[in-house]
């Protein structure tokens, strides 16, 4: 045997275990998983659901308000994000909580200061009562927002690279083999 055959045959076995090596890779997201994917092609909408089952090339979601599995081509998949459990909106609603209670609170300080001042005696420098009315009001309303926004669970998504160019490789007749590739553009 020559070495140009040597080499093709060498290059053969490489290339073939490179092959079994993608085509033993585990999915891209296991089934159980609830995500959200972006597929134009299939729906112009965003689809939320849970993995059924994840193929070589396509994705069989359960979708929330669908009585049928869809199933995905992954060339179709713009994103794909994995929900990582949920998280609260305490921080947000603790801020819009102080904002909106300081806020208030200093108008009405600043307010009533201001109506006192015409009185005899009064003082025409407000700023000590619209910071006093905003300490008042501001600190409750940051508490009540935090506990508010506590009771609100939301989603964290974490996105998954989808790749570009997928191989594969199945038995095929005569003990030959399938190569598949598909590019997703």
């Amino acid at each position: 045997m020559g070495a140009p055959r040597i080499a093709l045959l060498l290059a053969a076995m490489i290339l073939a275990a490179r092959l079994d090596l993608l085509a033993q890779q585990e999915p891209i997201v296991a089934p159980g998983a609830r995500v959200r994917v972006t597929a134009p092609s299939i729906s112009r909408d965003r689809l939320v659901g849970t993995v059924v089952e994840m193929g070589e090339d396509t994705c069989v979601l359960e979708v929330e308000r669908r009585t049928q599995p869809v199933a995905l081509p992954l060339a179709s998949l713009e994103t794909l994000e994995v929900s990582q459990g949920k998280k609260s909106k305490a921080g947000t609603g603790a801020l819009i909580g102080l904002v909106v209670g300081a806020g208030g609170g200093a108008a009405l300080g600043a307010g009533i200061c201001s109506s006192l001042s015409d009185l005899p005696g009064g003082s025409d420098d407000c700023g000590g009562a619209a910071i006093a009315g905003a300490l008042l009001f501001g600190l409750p309303s940051c508490g009540l927002g935090a506990l508010i926004g506590w009771s609100i669970k939301v989603d964290r998504w974490e996105e998954v690279q989808l790749d570009r160019l997928r191989l594969g490789r199945a038995p095929g007749r005569d003990l030959g083999s399938t190569l598949s590739v598909s590019l997703r553009l």
